[in-house]
């Protein structure tokens, strides 16, 4: 698989060579795709060193990561500003003293950003030659490319935010619900099995990298991304955190945003450890129970405790209704009995491929909304397939959840104590 890649890759630089002498543009993707799915078009110079465009990923309540990947190994770093370019703030990724350099893939943090305000960015790549011990050969000048953010925080406290789940590959599902973001202003989440698995990096690319930037660039927002059990699946599956932004390096968290605290749980492979296909290489079980503590600690938290309004996004949802679908998972036992007693004001969940409205009951006493997705075993037919909306103004929460034509399907409002 790692073969087919650098293939791809080697297939990928012709291309673009050959691009670049009939005039110098090319989609960021390649052409059938980009006019497939609605990819960036890029020309000049950003052209020929930016393979996708970055995307943002919301982290907390003063950061945001950036990622992108560019067509040679080169240096990348980020400069971004909040008062017009007055004020230039710099962001490399680094470890160890070491600062990220002669890669493909590029990303970093910015920290200290008011989410209250626009920010504006520019990624920068310079692609790097030569690599020798004691020195290194630039092939060109640094290039740079620039986008905006929108102010995440309206003025009067509102906070609006939308889920996209489940959608496994089927990029047709953006065009669908793009357009329906006009209206949001927080993040988007996308809450599991964004790709049907994690096989070699093209096909991440074209499934994950470019569709998140298309929300970055479109809508002017960050993402936040929460792992489903497809995303566990795959030789790149373990390779993922070298391509994305984490909150402190993991792949659940919470943030505060107005008083409000979100909580992304990772619920991890749906099958068991011992499942034979897995050949004894998963360790769900210990991950979910690490995590459930992790989980224990947040809900005696002064942020939950005191938070006007508690959010929990979490890809496998609980138990739906006496007698009705329940996850046959017993690692997610413990998990899903915390939040019985945690007050939980409203569960986001997915993976069921149907959506639907959950009112509270004495086994699950908090509303549960689970977003829909393609048709299990016809991922083309995504007429399942929706879009979560949240609103939160004063003490009333809204959620709707929009159908692929844009028809509302559920409506309810809830009231905040």
């Amino acid at each position: 698989m790692i073969l087919k890649t650098m293939t791809n890759r080697r297939d990928f630089l012709r291309l673009s060579a050959a691009a670049a002498g009939m005039g110098g543009m090319r989609f960021s993707a390649n052409a059938a795709d980009a006019a497939k799915y609605g990819f960036q078009v890029l020309d000049g110079e950003a052209a020929a060193i930016f393979e996708t465009l970055p995307y943002v990923q919301l982290l907390g309540v003063d950061s945001v990561g950036i990622s992108w990947m560019t067509v040679a190994k080169a240096t990348g770093r980020v400069t971004w500003s909040q008062d017009g370019w007055r004020t230039e703030h710099i962001a490399v990724h680094g470890e160890d003293g070491l600062l990220d350099a002669y890669s493909f893939v590029h990303k970093a943090v910015l920290r200290g950003v008011d989410l209250h305000k626009p920010l504006r960015y520019r990624i920068h790549s310079r692609r790097i030659g030569k690599f020798d011990i004691y020195g290194i050969g630039y092939a060109g000048g640094e290039v740079s490319y620039e986008s905006t953010i929108n102010a995440l925080l309206p003025p009067d406290g509102t906070l609006s935010w939308a889920m996209m789940n489940d959608i496994h590959d089927n990029l047709r599902i953006f065009d669908c619900f793009l357009p329906h973001l006009s209206d949001v202003s927080t993040m988007c989440i996308f809450n599991g099995d964004v790709m049907e698995d994690l096989t070699y990096e093209e096909k991440f690319k074209r499934d994950f990298l470019h569709p998140f930037a298309r929300v970055s660039h479109e809508r002017r927002m960050p993402v936040w991304f929460l792992r489903g059990n497809h995303e566990t699946r795959g030789q790149l599956a373990r390779r993922l955190r070298d391509y994305v932004s984490l909150p402190r390096g993991r792949y659940f968290g919470a943030i505060t945003l107005e008083r409000v605290r979100f909580v992304f749980v990772d619920t991890g492979e749906d099958k068991a450890d011992e499942t034979p296909v897995y050949q004894g290489v998963n360790d769900f079980d210990g991950y979910i129970a690490r995590e459930t503590e992790w989980v224990k600690r947040e809900v005696v938290s002064a942020e939950w405790k005191n938070a006007r309004a508690r959010i929990v996004v979490q890809h496998i949802p609980p138990q739906l209704s006496d007698g009705g679908w329940a996850p046959k998972l017993r690692r997610l036992d413990a998990l899903n009995e915390v939040w019985k007693t945690a007050n939980v004001t409203l569960m986001m969940g997915a993976h069921l491929h149907w959506w639907c409205w959950c009112d509270a009951w004495s086994g699950r006493p908090y509303p549960l909304v689970v977003g829909g997705g393609p048709r299990l075993g016809n991922p083309e037919k995504h007429d399942n397939a929706t879009l979560t909306k949240c609103r939160l103004e004063g003490d009333r929460l809204s959620v709707k959840v929009l159908d692929q034509t844009g028809k509302t399907v559920i409506d309810k409002k809830l009231q905040i104590a």
